[in-house]
């Protein structure tokens, strides 16, 4: 997984709730 990729998704789940299974 490209590292750009990665930090999208750390940036999408830090914005969700805990308990988004994402």
């Amino acid at each position: 997984m490209p590292p750009k990729t990665t930090a999208l998704s750390m940036n999408l789940r830090s914005k969700l709730p805990p308990t988004h299974p994402l």
